[in-house]
């Protein structure tokens, strides 16, 4: 992945070959996923590290920065520069889409989480399962 920021000036950032790489992977987003983990789910997307299950992530694609005003009394927040993956693309305000879309059921938000019955974490327990065939 990569920045650019006002100038044009790119700057990469890239990480070694892990113990894990050829390991099957599933990565679970909805529109909560933002920034970083777009950043990595679109790195994981582009290099077909992972299986991608969910929905859409929320789309927060620029590095942004807190300049606090010297009186305490707030701050200005700046966008400085955009995300990219590895393929060139800026996610700001598209976010991610998944490779197998899985919503949740409107009536689960209201309740108390449950891994057993949550779809999207199923669907990717089924994706995985099948990938260790």
């Amino acid at each position: 992945t990569y920045t650019v920021d006002k100038y044009e000036n790119k700057q990469e950032s890239k990480s070694v070959v892990g113990e894990a790489q050829g390991m099957p992977l599933v990565i679970l987003i909805d529109g909560g996923s933002a920034s970083a983990s777009e950043v990595v789910t679109g790195a994981l997307r582009d290099y077909k590290a992972g299986t991608i299950v969910g929905t859409t992530s929320f789309g927060k694609g620029v590095v942004q920065q807190l300049i606090e005003f010297k009186d305490g009394s707030g701050g200005l927040k700046v966008t400085t520069s955009k995300y990219y993956t590895p393929n060139g693309e800026n996610i700001h305000k598209i976010g991610i889409k998944p490779d197998i879309e899985v919503t949740i059921p409107e009536e689960m938000l209201s309740k108390e989480y449950n891994r057993s019955i949550d779809p999207q974490f199923n669907k990717g327990l089924e994706v995985i399962k099948d990938k260790l065939k």
